[in-house]
């Protein structure tokens, strides 16, 4: 009678089980330190939403956003829409709606004074329009429902980032921990800024863009025209024709449409006010004590406004990303590196801003690298939270000892040079839907050329 034999563990090499133990222990060190960083930045960040909206007196919600974008919604929906970007009106509006008695707010305040500068909402007509019901509540409560809205929007954010992802482990609990632990989230979330929208809206139009259907990606990147810079960066990184072609026509109807019903002369108020702040970015103190792209960084390092000194960097900066542009990369990289050189050469970046950051992740995470690549590219990512989340010190280094670094910056564009460098030096990146189908086969890839 023979008997049965013992069964036997399978044999795994030594090498292959210490990678994958070094790997459990990054997966958990890193971990571990996203919940840490989580847990502090979200008591700092509900400690200044407190503080904004249980402040009492005048102004209303000190120090915040808020009250001119409900200005802004305030004025658009009145019979003196056709004055909506009239420096003078916005800066009376917000004034208004920060609580002030009319007469304590002047018949023709100096826009340009110090005290007014910051007093400005530079988002087209349909998105005022699309804030106007809120408008119906006094501007307290308004800011609580904003608030609400955004943080929905965050949910929907995190479920996007996920199908980019595929839902890939761990990839994608990283990310969601990575999340309440960036600081430029908590900026948008306190000022009710529309950035968490727009990440959003990347982060679908890539998926659209990403399964072939190229019509409703350019149209759903339309809409990041919210904040109307962001166009220039998103339409950049699209080498699709027909991706191209709705994101232009979207574009011009979401923004040019609207001012049939506000009135043409709003229409060239508004693109003065532009014009303005761009160049206000590069030579006011003000401004650019709150940048985070190349001219806070200038500003940061010398201590002052720089007028021409961040030029230098953004140029090589979009050289850098022609780089990667004149490849024949997938969308994602293309994409991710418009957002990225955009972050950094449009002098208008403040730190909410890089909320844009969150889709970048989620599609860079989602491509099939080699290890090293893509230790590059996880290391970039971590650089730019880390350098984020150190910004509000560096300010304040700035202040008290005349300089400091923006380590935020260079993060991002030792990212940008290493998808630069990928796309040239390695086979192209595959940019399959993570994960595997029912019926055990990949999603087809789809390149930028279509």
């Amino acid at each position: 009678m023979q008997l049965p034999v013992p069964a036997r563990w399978p044999h795994v090499s030594a090498p292959f089980a210490a990678r994958t133990l070094a790997c459990v222990l990054a997966i958990g060190l890193l971990g571990g330190f996203l919940l840490r960083e989580g847990a502090v930045q979200l008591r700092r960040g509900v400690q200044a939403i407190e503080r904004t909206y249980e402040a009492r007196g005048v102004p209303n919600l000190p120090g915040n956003d808020f009250p001119m974008f409900f200005a802004g919604a305030s004025r658009v929906a009145s019979d003196g829409r056709a004055e909506l970007y009239d420096p003078e009106v916005v800066v009376k509006g917000i004034l208004q709606a920060q609580g002030y008695a009319p007469a304590a707010i002047p018949d023709d305040p100096d826009p340009e004074a110090a005290e007014y500068q910051w007093l400005r909402y530079y988002n087209p007509p349909a998105y005022l329009i699309a804030f106007s019901p809120l408008t119906f509540l006094d501007v307290r409560t308004a800011y609580l429902a904003a608030l609400g809205i955004n943080l929905g929007l965050l949910a929907a954010l995190v479920a996007a980032a996920g199908q980019v992802l595929g839902w890939r482990q761990p990839h994608t609990t990283l990310l969601v921990l990575a999340l309440p632990a960036f600081v430029p989230v908590y900026f948008a979330l306190h000022h009710a800024q529309p950035t968490v929208l727009i990440a959003l809206l990347v982060c679908l139009g890539y998926l659209a863009l990403r399964s072939g259907r190229r019509y409703l990606g350019g149209a759903l990147l339309a809409l990041t025209g919210v904040k109307p810079h962001w166009l220039l960066a998103v339409a950049a990184g699209l080498k699709d024709r027909r991706a191209l072609i709705a994101l232009i026509a979207g574009a011009a109807a979401f923004i040019c449409l609207p001012f049939l019903f506000v009135g043409p002369g709003a229409a060239l108020d508004w693109m003065r006010l532009m014009l303005a702040r761009g160049s206000g970015d590069v030579h006011q103190e003000g401004y650019g004590s709150a940048l985070m792209g190349w001219a806070g960084f200038v500003h940061a390092i010398t201590g002052q406004p720089q007028a021409w000194l961040w030029l230098p960097p953004s140029l090589l900066t979009l050289a850098v990303f022609a780089a990667v542009w004149l490849r024949r990369a997938g969308p994602g990289v293309t994409l991710s590196a418009a957002i990225l050189a955009g972050l950094l050469a449009i002098p208008h970046s403040l730190p909410q801003d890089w909320t844009l950051v969150v889709p970048v992740a989620a599609i860079l995470l989602s491509i099939r690298w080699t290890p090293l690549a893509f230790a590059g590219i996880c290391a970039g990512l971590l650089g730019i939270l880390a350098g984020a989340n150190d910004w509000l010190d560096a300010q304040r280094a700035v202040d008290e000892q005349g300089s400091a670094v923006l380590w935020v910056t260079l993060a991002a564009f030792a990212l940008l040079v290493w998808l630069a460098l990928l796309v040239w030096l390695t086979p192209l990146a595959d940019e399959r839907v993570a994960g595997v189908g029912a019926q055990g086969k990949a999603a087809s890839l789809v390149s930028s050329g279509g």
